[in-house]
């Protein structure tokens, strides 16, 4: 494919017209990356991950398509140093004396007797009748610039001696090799702005895009969720192992699409969290009954707060029927049950046991809501 062919292809993609209709008006002036060591790149680009919906890889390679056909310029911003050996970006640097190789060193300040030649830290400076003396030929300090002066140097704590520089080599935190400064891999990041000569060619797509009929949410009722957010919610509520990747393969989106969207579900408070179900049975709960309770009016909240806090109450439901509740309760055999109705329930005052159904088999109990 030629490279005006490529560029027509991608100005006719309707997936990127949000993201050309933010250039065009000038709110996306400059795509800048953001420093990001939470994944393998180093760096992203969030504002355009949102806008194309797209996770860190597929966006890194929309960018380069879009500045290869023209539709983007771009400008060196950075490198991202990375481990030779496994591709790490978690690479940080070390120094060492040049003399024994030992990384017990430290930036001192120094000073230089230029009358003896002699150089070293300046807390090794003597004091006598309170003028500061050389330590090598005892000779006073008169005039900084004239008779000494004063400078930087590396000091090892190992060797003793000092150097005006150190080597450096670098650490990856992740294989633990030791690295050259030279067989550092470095990868140039860029920052991207539109090239203002394909403006035009992008006003002229975007006014003949067909315009998309727009939902607009009754005001009798509540917004539904959507369909990706119903879809996501089936997928998950299926298997809640399933990963983001593989989810958006499902769905058609982007990894960091769908990661978005349960991060706001979450938010809203449609999911409210993620458990494993365990059959009571196989871990030696054998006993699963409902108990029908009457509470004392005056105390409703009360009681009701206190029995939320008993491990072995896994449900409790409040009924039409005036001050009645049921309460679903696992146990491990009818021994437990007795102990508990006489030593848990009976010790919270202003209840009263009305019926107690052993539940003989659970024939179905799925908690999953298809939308």
């Amino acid at each position: 494919m030629s490279a005006t062919e490529s560029r027509n292809s991608l100005l006719l993609d309707p997936k990127l017209w949000n993201f050309f209709e933010q250039l065009i008006s000038g709110k996306i002036k400059e795509i800048n990356p953001q420093y990001d060591s939470a994944n393998a790149f180093g760096y992203r680009y969030p504002e355009v991950e949102r806008l194309l919906e797209m996770d860190i890889a597929q966006t890194i390679d929309t960018l380069n398509i879009l500045h290869n056909a023209g539709i983007l310029e771009r400008d060196f911003f950075n490198y991202i140093f990375k481990c030779p050996n496994c591709e790490s970006i978690h690479v940080h640097y070390q120094q060492s004396c040049q003399l024994c190789g030992s990384t017990n060193v430290k930036l001192i300040e120094l000073i230089e007797h230029l009358t003896c030649g002699y150089i070293g830290p300046s807390k090794e400076i003597t004091l006598k009748k309170g003028v500061h003396c050389c330590p090598q030929c005892g000779e006073m300090f008169k005039e900084e610039k004239v008779d000494y002066r004063i400078s930087k140097g590396i000091y090892c704590e190992s060797c003793k001696r000092i150097t005006p520089k150190t080597d450096l080599h670098f650490i990856c935190f992740d294989c633990n090799k030791t690295i050259k400064q030279d067989e550092l891999k470095s990868v140039e990041i860029f920052k991207y702005r539109l090239n203002m000569d394909m403006r035009g060619d992008l006003v002229k797509v975007l006014s003949y895009r067909p315009i998309l009929p727009r939902e607009v949410p009754s005001r009798k009722r509540k917004k539904k969720q959507d369909s990706l957010d119903i879809r996501i919610l089936n997928i998950m509520q299926i298997d809640a192992r399933t990963s983001y990747r593989e989810i958006a393969r499902r769905t058609g989106v982007s990894d960091a699409t769908v990661r978005d969207r349960v991060n706001k579900m979450i938010e809203k408070g449609w999911i409210e969290g993620f458990t494993t179900i365990v059959n009571p049975a196989k871990v030696g709960k054998n006993v699963t009954c409902l108990m029908n309770l009457k509470i004392d009016p005056q105390d409703f909240q009360n009681i009701i707060s206190q029995l939320k806090d008993i491990k072995e109450i896994k449900m409790i439901f409040e009924l039409t029927e005036k001050n009645s509740i049921i309460i679903m309760v696992v146990l491990e055999d009818k021994e437990e049950l007795r102990q508990f109705i006489n030593e848990t329930i009976y010790q919270i005052p202003g209840i009263e046991v009305e019926k107690v159904n052993n539940i003989i088999n659970i024939a179905k109990n799925d908690p999953r809501l298809y939308l």
